[in-house]
């Protein structure tokens, strides 16, 4: 390592540097391509933003993706009819009156707790199209705050400010991250909130930590793994900030849809199961994968020999955290991908939270003064570049993106085990 050069810069001047393709996987020619790209993707979201004017396209798709359900769950609690939220007939009726659409069309559910129902009701008062883009420009004021939260958080890309433009302009036009910022969906707001709980949860701040955990409980998959950590370490004012915002989640719930809403949310996800079936093909999480590319009689013993293999590497990673300290990024990065794994429902768009465990690992390599080498690089540029074989996944029976899931764990599980000296090669 070059003592005359910041850890952070390392990054982008190691001996690596001659190689034709490893100079075109770092700033300057990185920065330059990032930055089209974003800047491409922002002209064609705002042209997409101010095209929409229908709710259903001329080819008779819905053009706002998963929005069309949150505004469907909004109007029924607008409407007062709270109590019906989780009545899957309600949804479809109230649905077919938006879009105009037959019952024997393909339809979205709103298969959420009650919060973002219960957030979205004031967008239900507005034409469709103008409730969509409000909901667009939330999303992206959301992206920036996630960038803002993360400012104090990752310090080693920090040390580099091309490095970290560069990082950011990349996440901003992946895919996944972008499309769901201006297509309806609500995964940035997930990753906003696990960016505050990785901020909070860094600097110590407990009480915050304990808010975006409860917060979270409208994605509830998300919480078990960070909640049991926080309770072995005994952050007993983060859990207890939790426990306060999850039950005012269930308060807020029980005046808007009844005191039963628990069990009405859990019969509608068993109800909108046998709807979903024939999706499988989109989920990156292991459970609806293996259900859909393995033949039945293994379902049991892979899918549980999974999730014990996810779960048994989170333990393992734990011990290594609790002997050092410094691994709370990478260990906070495994955590969100092992939830990721283990979800029941994660739609290949949700890939897009991976950005964050990526970020964390690559700013836990240069912390520790390594950099990342050419082969990483490649690795990542290939996830960026790779999205959309996620539309194969009905040709080969297996939605590609699970492996992108699976590859950021074992990742992070690699750089846990090995000695901080050892980032250097990571």
């Amino acid at each position: 390592m070059r003592k005359d050069v910041p850890s952070g810069e390392i990054a982008l001047h190691d001996a690596e540097g001659s190689r034709p393709l490893d100079r075109l996987l770092r700033p300057p020619f990185l920065t330059v391509f990032a930055g089209i790209m974003a800047l491409g993707s922002a002209v064609i979201g705002l042209q997409f933003l101010g095209s929409v004017d229908e709710i259903v396209e001329v080819r008779g798709k819905v053009a706002t993706g998963d929005f069309i359900s949150f505004y469907t769950a909004a109007t029924i609690v607008r409407e007062g009819r709270g109590e019906s939220l989780y009545d899957l007939g309600a949804q479809l009726e109230v649905q077919t009156s938006l879009t105009g659409r037959t019952e024997g069309d393909r339809w979205s559910g709103y298969i959420n707790p009650p919060l973002l129902a219960a957030a979205l009701a004031p967008l239900a008062g507005l034409p469709y199209p103008m409730a969509f883009r409000l909901f667009a420009f939330l999303m992206m004021l959301l992206f920036a705050g996630t960038v803002l939260m993360l400012r104090g958080a990752l310090p080693g890309l920090r040390r580099a400010p091309v490095a970290w433009w560069t990082a950011w302009l990349l996440v901003f036009s992946f895919h996944p991250v972008f499309r769901t910022m201006v297509g309806g969906q609500n995964t940035v707001f997930t990753l906003f909130l696990l960016a505050g709980l990785y901020a909070t949860w860094r600097r110590e701040r407990w009480l915050l930590a304990g808010l975006f955990l409860g917060l979270l409980s409208y994605k509830p998959q998300f919480v078990p793994l960070f909640g049991l950590v926080l309770l072995v370490e005994q952050r007993w004012p983060a859990l207890a900030a939790a426990g306060v915002v999850a039950a005012g989640h269930y308060a807020l719930g029980g005046v808007c849809c009844g005191w039963s809403w628990p069990a009405q949310f859990l019969a509608a996800l068993q109800s909108y199961r046998p709807l979903e079936a024939t999706s499988f093909h989109s989920h990156i999480a292991l459970i609806p994968a293996l259900e859909f590319a393995i033949p039945r009689p293994l379902h049991a013993w892979l899918i549980g020999a999974s999730i014990a293999a996810v779960l048994l590497g989170v333990v393992w990673a734990y011990r290594q955290y609790a002997s050092e300290p410094r691994h709370v990024g990478v260990l906070f990065g495994l955590l969100v991908a092992a939830a990721m794994l283990v979800s029941p429902h994660l739609q290949y768009y949700d890939v897009g939270l991976l950005v964050l465990p990526v970020l964390l690992a690559v700013d836990g390599t240069l912390r520790q003064g390594g950099s990342l080498s050419l082969r990483a690089r490649l690795v990542l540029a290939a996830g960026y570049l790779l999205y959309p074989l996620y539309q194969l996944s009905e040709a080969i029976h297996f939605q590609p993106l699970v492996l992108w899931s699976v590859s950021c764990f074992v990742w992070l599980l690699y750089l846990m085990s090995r000695r901080p000296t050892a980032y250097v090669t990571a």
